[in-house]
């Protein structure tokens, strides 16, 4: 806020035609940290504030009065043309009432096609078919995951002007408090739903800033008023999670990124099935392949690039690039494949299982782009080459035994553990044993020797006596050495006239 007004923030929407100048932007009352386009109507847009509050764009009939304004700064002067003032600004159409709002910064944003959930927290599917996608779930640090309806015009009273839609006030229709696994509000990062089955899937993941990766259950228990919504919580990371993300070709497959490392979850498994080793720096971002099941990309904290294959190695990313000198904060693809999660279930629910497969097939031959933000505010746009958009043969069934193997694997080290710890204690007494027998069998040598020599084997209060006398020795020893110290101090003082003669030096 500037002189106790508040600031305005915007999302700029880029063209490929132009990259020096936005298409558009979009404002903002603060600043904007998660946004997402409605994967059913990409005219909507909905975005998460600073302050905790949740904000919704319509361009629906904006695209006019932006061709409008487009035209008429074409045919001004190349200088005028490059001015600010012809960038149009949406404004924002409805924003959240603060009282009802988020406590702390919403820090990621997912919209739920094909569902609707009631103030009861019940869970239906949508009335007006597959393609209708009008709730959203945002988190933030006060715990909490909330719900929004987006039709918000449905709170207008009769004979209320649309200009005054702000007015309205907009609240969750419901809302999921967590606790962390020391008893305080978990502060969520990130999100997880499984999509493409909300309906009849009502748990979803919360990854929090402590690293904890929270299970949690979506409809709220019948009979209870305050109900306990969490259904587990693990240690994943000893860092904030930064990405959590479920597979697009394996349903029950969860990515986490967080600290130095990333993570390949079953769900409803308590270890993870995969675990990275630790990076040279900590990674800001991560997400799964839209078009390869093996291939996993991830940023880090110094501007690199990792690409993991799977099949190709596990111990190291398969690419690693540097493109900036600054920490890269997000990615998403764009081109080639589903733009999101939430895209590929409306196309599932609304073509079916063989329409989506072959468009997914159709899309792993088109052009593929990786947008990645940095800290510095630059968006960089990567082509992908043809051997990372496209799958090999069999990749999915491969992937699947990989990840089978896995779990065979960890299965395998779980179901060894109490052998395992049986082994260490046997072996860890056994040393302790040794160590015993070794100390007597000392002791018997010297008390053997000292007996051949006609000297009795001292006692233990002799021994104790002696070591006594020994530290008196030692204590006068030091206090001579220091008065004589002294004595060296106070000449020396006495030389370079810093006293005098009579004078008593105090130190």
């Amino acid at each position: 806020a500037r002189a106790g007004r508040p600031a305005s923030a915007y999302i700029l929407i880029w063209n490929f035609k132009d990259p020096i100048h936005p298409e558009y932007v979009l404002q903002a009352p603060f600043e904007v940290f998660a946004f997402q386009y409605n994967p059913a109507n990409p005219e909507i847009v909905a975005g998460g504030c600073y302050n905790g509050q949740v904000v919704l764009w319509d361009t629906t009939h904006e695209h006019e009065r932006i061709a409008r304004m487009k035209a008429a700064s074409n045919k001004q002067d190349a200088q005028d043309a490059s001015d600010e003032a012809t960038i149009p600004i949406v404004k924002y159409k409805y924003v959240t009432a603060p009282e009802f709002s988020h406590h702390s910064v919403v820090l990621d944003l997912q919209w739920l096609p094909g569902v609707e959930i009631t103030s009861r927290g019940k869970l239906s599917k949508a009335a007006e078919g597959p393609r209708e996608c009008s709730f959203i779930a945002t988190t933030a640090g006060d715990g909490k995951v909330n719900f929004w309806d987006i039709r918000v015009d449905r709170l207008m009273k009769k004979g209320r002007k649309a200009e005054d839609s702000l007015d309205l006030v907009w609240k969750p229709t419901h809302s999921v408090h967590l606790i962390s696994l020391i008893g305080m509000d978990l502060g969520g990062m990130r999100m997880c739903f499984h999509v493409r089955a909300l309906d009849t899937h009502h748990e979803f993941f919360v990854g929090s800033a402590d690293g904890e990766l929270v299970c949690s259950e979506l409809v709220k228990p019948d009979g209870e008023e305050n109900p306990d919504y969490m259904r587990y919580a693990l240690q994943a990371h000893v860092g904030p999670i930064v990405a959590l993300e479920r597979s697009p070709f394996f349903d029950d497959i969860i990515l986490t990124v967080g600290d130095w490392s990333f993570q390949v979850w079953r769900e409803g498994q308590h270890t993870p099935l995969f675990s990275s080793g630790y990076a040279a720096d900590m990674y800001t971002c991560g997400c799964w392949s839209p078009t390869r099941p093996a291939v996993i990309y991830l940023a880090d904290h110094a501007g690199n690039l990792e690409i993991w294959d799977m099949l190709d190695r596990s111990h190291e990313p398969s690419i690693k690039v540097t493109l900036a000198s600054t920490p890269f904060m997000s990615m998403s693809f764009t081109g080639g494949g589903a733009a999101s999660a939430g895209q590929a279930a409306v196309a599932a629910n609304a073509a079916g299982a063989g329409a989506n497969a072959a468009a997914a097939q159709q899309a792993a031959h088109a052009a593929q782009f990786l947008a990645l933000g940095d800290s510095a505010g630059v968006l960089r746009i990567v082509e992908l080459p043809r051997n990372l958009r496209r799958p090999v043969p069999n990749e999915k069934k491969l992937m699947g035994v990989f990840l089978e193997r896995e779990g065979e694997r960890v299965a395998d080290v779980g179901g060894r553990k109490g052998a395992r710890e049986a082994a260490n204690k046997a072996a860890e007494e056994a040393r302790k044993k040794a160590a015993e027998d070794a100390a007597a069998a000392d002791q018997a040598r010297q008390d053997a020797a000292a007996k051949d020599q006609g000297h009795p084997a001292p006692s233990k209060s002799a021994a104790a006596a002696a070591q006594k006398a020994a530290a008196a020795a030692s204590l006068e020893l030091d206090e001579k050495a220091e008065a004589e110290y002294y004595k060296l101090e106070h000449k020396f003082k006495l030389q370079l006239g810093l006293i005098e003669a009579d004078d008593k030096d105090k130190s």
